[in-house]
């Protein structure tokens, strides 16, 4: 910041803060919210009574200022709950001075974790420590080798700027790859020599073919003084990754930093770097359901529920009005789900539709009996999306239980269905579930059949277990819930 006028003589100061308009903040700044703008120009009045003089209005404005300032924070700037993994970094550039080879360091966790701001904070330390870092980005349906074709670009700029032009080699096959590699090498050797240095790698998950022959030649150099510093999406099919992972790890050159969600504890000290205090454990109880200590998921909650007008500032806080949500995933979380379910196998995607209908924890042996497989092969199913961060399973190994991981999760998958769609599951759920009520008709089970019919469009069914239910109900004298 500075002062509204920066004159040296006390005279020509004094007669601009009597006449003269400040510069406003936002033509300083222009990432200062026009709300933050207009609360400062407001409160630079010179006229007494042109400035703001009720707590009231001041609050509404800080408020609103509070509000636009968190839906422009960038997340990458609150690393809540990292310490360990930061400190573990430090101690790897120490080490990596003293190791005969190249060097793999792997961020790796679902999407949304924070490895991308974690590994920014690794590049930003090693660039203090001397490191010179150059990009590497990877991405789906990418040409052979086309990440490390622009390294080279960017490599060859900064060793021989003449010869730049002529690495940009266009054709492929693997004749090309192995000139594109070769070429790769001479010039991290040749740059090593003068001070180590960083290959900051993204989505590691989607190499290909090419890339997989790179990453292995530069794991052969004899380099103290290169680190690869990557991210690895856990949640996604990892391809070459798993056959370069074997190698390093034989080596002993990687080390695979995994980082997984955050407790309540980080989630409630990552919400007030974010917003400030929030006066509610109602709010922060139903913020650790919905995000299952996804950083991802906290950011855009805080968003949502400000939007909404679920938050109030008031006495120095927030206050939490849950009458005001509207219940909707937050959109750039709904896109986000619906990639990752795209990409899954058609079982995958079947048990987790069936997942997101039935919306709550459910045996593995039901699961099996609704989908009409076998229970080795639910399990299998189970397990893949577990690592894929999908689904948690828990229960005993005689009778496991399983459900998605988050709210958003099931109200996501629920949305994508055809009311077709919908109505089946139901069904196909209500006719195993009733099976089990004939065989032994358990109250609960009652409750759980009346939904399903009802959701599936048939009224009979839907009066006979909604009476079966009431019955039991008043004989338990749960008079309020009959």
């Amino acid at each position: 910041g500075r002062p509204p006028f920066s004159e040296s003589d006390p005279g020509t100061l004094a007669q601009k803060q009597m006449v003269a308009e400040p510069v406003p903040p936002q033509k300083l700044n222009s990432s200062i919210p026009a709300r933050l703008d207009k609360l400062v120009r407001w409160m630079t009045q010179k006229q007494r009574d042109a400035r703001p003089s009720s707590a009231e209005v001041l609050t509404f404005l800080t408020e609103e200022t509070a509000r636009e300032v968190v839906l422009a924070a960038p997340l990458n700037s609150h690393l809540v709950g990292r310490e360990n993994e930061s400190a573990q970094f430090r101690d790897l550039l120490v080490k990596t001075e003293e190791s005969p080879r190249s060097r793999f360091i792997v961020v790796s966790g679902p999407s949304g974790i924070g490895k991308t701001a974690l590994a920014q904070s690794f590049e930003h330390g090693a660039k203090v420590a001397g490191y010179r870092t150059f990009p590497l980005h990877h991405h789906p349906n990418m040409n052979a080798c086309a990440p490390f074709r622009a390294l080279i670009e960017k490599l060859s700029i900064e060793t021989e700027p003449e010869q730049a032009a002529s690495d940009r080699v266009t054709t492929e096959g693997e004749t090309e790859i192995r000139i594109l590699i070769e070429r790769l090498v001479d010039l991290v050797e040749s740059l090593s020599e003068s001070g180590p240095l960083l290959i900051r790698a993204t989505d590691l998950q989607w190499m290909d073919e090419g890339s997989f022959e790179a990453y292995r030649r530069l794991g052969d150099l004899t380099l103290s003084r290169l680190i690869v510093l990557a991210d690895l999406r856990t949640d996604e099919q990892q391809g070459y990754w798993n056959e370069l992972s074997a190698d390093l790890r034989e080596s002993g050159q990687l080390v695979e930093i995994q980082i997984g969600s955050l407790t309540p504890d980080d989630e409630a000290e990552l919400t007030r770097n974010l917003i400030g205090p929030v006066d509610s454990r109602r709010f922060f109880r139903k913020l650790s359901r919905t995000c299952r200590g996804v950083p991802f998921f906290v950011y855009e909650f805080l968003r949502n529920v400000q939007q909404n007008g679920e938050l109030r500032y008031r006495s120095g806080a927030w206050a939490w009005e849950p009458d005001n949500a509207d219940g909707k995933v937050p959109d750039t979380v709904a896109e986000h789900l619906n990639r990752r379910f795209e990409r899954l196998h058609a079982d995958d995607q079947e048990l987790l539709e069936y997942l997101s209908v039935l919306d709550r924890e459910i045996s593995v042996g039901i699961l099996a009996r609704i989908l009409e497989k076998p229970i080795s092969e639910i399990i299998t199913l189970i397990e893949r999306l577990e690592k894929l961060d999908f689904v948690g399973i828990e229960g005993t190994l005689t009778d496991p239980v399983t459900e998605l991981r988050h709210a958003w999760l099931a109200q996501t998958i629920r949305e994508r269905l055809s009311n077709d769609k919908h109505r089946a599951h139901h069904l196909r759920i209500a006719k195993c579930l009733e099976k089990d009520y004939l065989k032994s008709p358990e109250p609960y089970l009652a409750e759980t059949l009346t939904k399903h019919f009802l959701e599936a469009g048939s009224g009979e069914k839907t009066t006979e277990y909604i009476w079966n239910a009431v019955e039991y109900l008043k004989e338990s004298r749960l008079y309020r819930h009959a």
